[in-house]
Formats: structure tokens, C-alpha cells, sequence
């Protein structure tokens, strides 16, 4: 099975590369000019492209796993023009005249909810605050109208990118509190994390069992910013008095964000039987990635 997999230097597709390299015939495709992806079946490709005939060409993908996305907040709120080309057009641009795929599936965000429900299900009704938000859920309408069968995935993402390098939420805290350095952390933001490990395990079932449609797949646990700090400087034995607690209503970013991101997976759970993790279990799969 072909698998265009785009944002191949990311995050998550970082985690679905290690899983996936003796499981699917897996073609990269992502924005770094040298990337340690680079050979047969990596392709340097900006999606801000007007064409994507010659990506698709290459890869003759019977499934995409649309991962690429801009995801810094305030960036898509201050450059609307980028963000709407790589989060929203190119998910038009992946599925039309493709006469190859038989298949998409797109990372979407929690970030398309606006924070009034608690824990928003799949039916529950959409109000984005910020243009991230509005990109991403542009992006989920312009898939489900693509004729081709598609999964979206709600989720909130923590990890670490297992190829580079990076400065995601965990490796941050994790550096910081290891370097004796005081970090400050929201207490009044929640949210119901999974980790990238975990995420990529659910999202190959999601191909293997071919299970369609809107999907949230995320932790089970809700819980604040400050409090998950807390509970990952204690599970790793790391100073917890080195955080403090800051409030988001202080803060001055120049995009809303959401007090409240946290999603419902009691659909998910229920129709495949597949438990997500508790944050325990998130701790867990945190110690597996730490230690490599």
C-alpha cells in the first residue's frame, strides 16, 4: 500500500515514520531543504503551490495522512494568506483531479471548537476564535466535500519529533526542569492530551480497519496546562517547584485562544473498543520517547 505522508519532518509524522517504515510503502514529503529524509521517496514540496499534479505524479498515493499544517497561532493570525494555502487549499489541492487516491486522512485540531462545551463531540457545533481554528476546519469541509473516502482527526498532540531536534511543549518542560530553569505554565487552559506514539498506533488501525468519517482521538483526561507540568515533573522526578502558574487571560498573544480544548472520544472508543489513555498512560508513552 502507497502512503503520502506530508509534514514528513514534523512531529507526528515523525512518530508514524519509525512505526510505519516496514509497513506501508511510505512516500515523505515536506518544506526542509535538506532534510535526513532526502532520497527515492522524499520530495521537497511547498504546498503553497498552485499545482500539485507533479507530488501526486510522484507518489501515486493510495492513501494520504495529511499532517503538514502551519500550527503557530499567532503566525496563521498574522499571515492569513500562507496559513489558508498550506491548512485549507491544499487539502483541495491533495484530492482533486487524483486518480490515484483511494483514501485521505487529515489531522485536524481542537482548535476548530470555540471552549463553551466542556467536552465537544463530533456533532457538537463549530465556532473557531482564531484563523488557525477557521484554517483547519476550512480544511475538514473541503475534504468531506472531496468525493474521495476521508477520516478527520480531532486531536491534541504532544510529543517529541524523533528526527530533529525541536521546542514542543514536552521536550520544553522537560529541558527546562532538567537545566534547573523555572518555567510558567497556564492553570486556567485545559485541554485532554494523547502522545504522538499513541496517536500514530490509533491512526494505523484507522487505515488497517478502514474506519471513516469525523473522528476525535485524544487523551481521556482533562486537565490544565500547570497540572500536567506538575504531574510530568513528578513522574520524572524533576523539580515541580520550578513552575509557576500563569494565567492565558494575562497573557498577550495577538490570536484568542481557548480555554477550554478538550475533546470527547467516547465515540471512538466505543465503536472500535480501542481505550484511549488516561494521562497515566500518557506519562508513559512520554518516558518511552524521552529515553531514546
Amino acid at each position: 500500500m502507497r502512503v503520502l505522508l506530508t509534514g514528513a519532518d514534523g512531529m507526528l509524522a515523525s512518530n508514524l515514520i519509525l512505526a510505519w517504515d516496514r509497513k506501508f510503502d511510505l512516500y515523505l514529503t515536506g518544506n526542509r531543504k535538506n532534510s535526513v529524509h532526502s532520497g527515492s521517496k522524499y520530495l521537497k514540496f511547498d504546498l503553497k503551490n498552485k499545482n500539485y499534479d507533479y507530488l501526486l505524479n510522484w507518489s501515486k498515493p493510495d492513501i494520504i495522512v495529511h499532517c503538514a499544517a502551519i500550527t503557530q497561532v499567532d503566525y496563521c493570525e498574522n499571515n492569513q494568506t500562507e496559513a489558508s494555502k498550506v491548512n485549507s487549499l491544499s487539502c483541495h489541492k491533495l484530492t482533486q483531479r487524483n486518480d490515484y487516491t483511494k483514501r485521505i486522512i487529515y489531522i485536524s485540531t481542537d482548535a476548530v471548537f470555540n471552549g463553551a462545551e466542556k467536552f465537544p463531540c463530533e456533532s457538537s457545533l463549530t465556532t473557531p476564535i482564531n484563523f488557525y481554528g477557521k484554517t483547519k476546519l476550512n480544511g475538514e469541509v473541503l475534504i468531506s466535500d472531496s468525493g474521495i473516502p476521508f477520516t478527520i482527526i480531532r486531536t491534541t498532540i504532544l510529543g517529541v519529533n524523533r528526527f530533529y531536534p525541536s521546542k514542543t511543549l514536552v521536550e520544553w518542560i522537560y529541558s527546562s526542569l532538567k537545566n534547573k530553569a523555572s518555567i510558567k505554565l497556564f492553570g486556567d487552559t485545559y485541554f485532554t492530551p494523547i502522545s504522538s506514539l499513541k496517536l500514530a498506533e490509533e491512526i494505523e488501525h484507522v487505515i488497517l480497519y478502514k474506519i471513516n468519517g469525523l473522528l476525535h482521538i485524544s487523551g481521556t483526561t482533562s486537565i490544565s496546562k500547570y497540572q500536567f507540568g506538575c504531574k510530568f515533573a513528578k513522574y520524572f522526578h524533576l523539580d515541580q517547584n520550578l513552575i509557576q502558574k500563569s494565567l492565558l487571560k494575562h497573557a498577550n498573544f495577538n490570536a484568542p485562544r481557548s480555554l477550554n480544548q478538550s475533546l470527547s472520544v467516547a465515540h471512538y472508543q466505543k465503536s472500535t473498543g480501542r481505550p484511549l489513555h488516561a494521562i497515566e498512560g500518557t506519562m508513559e508513552d512520554f518516558s518511552s520517547l524521552l529515553a531514546e
